[in-house]
């Protein structure tokens, strides 16, 4: 037997706690927290270490996360370290943090830029104002439109006459109406 199967200490098994312990501190630092390394947690960092991951990946992942909180893409509890040592999660946030997102540039062929205006002359732009001024004047003296109250009809064009307008009896003046 080994030592590392008889319960002994073997540089491999320091290797493991060191590393384990170096990572923890790195997320620490990291983080601005101060989280006890116990025995679950310890189990946990040995898992994700043992999956081939190492403390470069982590710096990487939790500098990813941070930067994706700042810019409200992330949910800040995606930084607690319960959620961090899920390797399929923490491999997924390693590769999106590799990912390198392409500006795509418009085709300068298919866009290009519209001409300026040709400038307008003093004399054009008094014309166009005093043909604003007098439709103005016109729809300011027009009657108010009466739009039918029937739902179904509201569809009809505004200026329309509704079909259904009650009319007057010959005979009847507006001075002395019936009741």
């Amino acid at each position: 037997m080994s030592a590392g199967e008889n319960g002994g200490n073997d540089e491999g098994a320091d290797n493991i706690v060191g590393r384990v312990e170096s990572a923890h501190a790195l997320y620490c630092s990291l983080t601005g927290q101060s989280l006890l390394l116990r025995f679950d947690r310890q189990r946990r960092w040995y898992e994700l270490l043992r999956a081939g991951f190492c403390a470069q990946d982590v710096e990487r992942v939790v500098r990813y996360l941070q930067r994706e909180v700042r810019i409200g893409r992330r949910n800040p509890g995606a930084l607690k370290l319960s959620n961090l040592l899920e390797p399929d999660r923490f491999e997924e946030d390693l590769n999106l943090s590799r990912i390198r997102l392409e500006v795509r540039k418009p085709a300068a062929a298919s866009n290009p830029p519209r001409p300026l205006p040709a400038p307008v002359s003093e004399e054009i732009r008094r014309s166009q104002c005093e043909a604003l001024r007098r439709l103005r004047m016109q729809l300011r003296s027009r009657e108010p439109i009466a739009l039918p109250k029937n739902p179904g009809a509201a569809t009809a064009h505004p200026t329309a006459q509704p079909a259904f307008a009650p009319q007057k009896p010959t005979g009847q003046s507006d001075a002395n109406p019936t009741k």
